[in-house]
């Protein structure tokens, strides 16, 4: 989910099956992802893509080699 005008990406993590989306981020992939859980959105990641866009690719990647 995202606004019109934002930096940030709501991923709904909810089909991976694992309790804490943010955490197994940050151990896999070494990313620091927000927990939406903290923001009342369980099973969801707040992704920041406010950064030079090689940077915002290289997190991506990291994603989608830890899923």
């Amino acid at each position: 989910r995202t606004g019109d005008a934002t930096y940030l990406a709501w991923i709904d993590a909810s089909g991976m099956g694992v309790e804490n989306p943010a955490l197994h981020f940050e151990k896999k992939a070494g990313l620091f992802l927000s927990d939406g859980g903290f923001f009342g959105w369980p099973q969801y990641i707040r992704f920041n893509f406010g950064c030079p866009s090689a940077r915002m690719l290289e997190g991506l990647e990291k994603i989608a080699a830890a899923l």
